[in-house]
């Protein structure tokens, strides 16, 4: 069970390094701006690698959470699909710092594919819905790793488009980018 303090101290990492960077987010400044001390940081982690590995798991299950809102497994395939990319794309647009958070450890020395691995278990509807529409023959036969990159990084990337200005994803916006992306993916 997760304490105030150690949540005041993964909140204060999220926000520093998505500011900052992880090099320019030294254990003093987390401190300061969680109003712990820094030996309190050492009580919960072993050190700052171990507190920014746990702040990326949690950003990781609370993202495959999001994407399962209002999702099941008895749904019609499409309605499934159009469920999680759109609950991803709402994700990304409404969590931006989560998302530079994510984008920043997934390109820094932190990343280990070990991490990934471990929350692979999180994202397991997600491949039960690929292998599901594969057994149907629904969907293309392709790698695994191709349905991410044709249909969820698409969300990531539209959702950063709206944060920064250039693309408004309105519903209709929404379900025209889903669409797109199922053309994609569906045989």
């Amino acid at each position: 069970m997760i304490t105030d303090k150690q949540a005041a101290i993964l909140d204060a990492t999220l926000e520093l390094v998505s500011e900052r960077g992880f090099h320019g987010t030294p254990t003093s400044a987390i401190a300061q701006e969680a109003g712990v001390g820094v030996g309190t940081i050492y009580r919960y982690f072993e050190n700052k690698e171990d507190l920014i590995d746990e702040l990326y798991k949690r950003l990781k299950l609370q993202l495959a959470e999001a994407m399962l809102v209002d999702y099941s497994a008895e749904l019609p395939l499409r309605e499934r699909f159009r469920r999680l990319w759109i609950n991803t794309a709402r994700y990304y647009v409404d969590h931006p710092l989560e998302t530079a958070f994510m984008e920043q450890y997934a390109n820094s020395p932190f990343f280990k594919p070990e991490t990934n691995n471990i929350h692979a278990n999180y994202f397991q509807p997600v491949v039960e819905f690929i292998e599901s529409g594969l057994y149907e023959g629904v969907l293309k036969d392709l790698p695994l790793e191709f349905f991410a990159s044709l249909t969820l990084e698409v969300a990531i990337s539209l959702a950063k488009k709206q944060r920064e200005g250039v693309v408004v994803l309105d519903e209709s916006a929404l379900e025209q980018a889903v669409d797109a992306c199922w053309d994609a993916i569906k045989r």
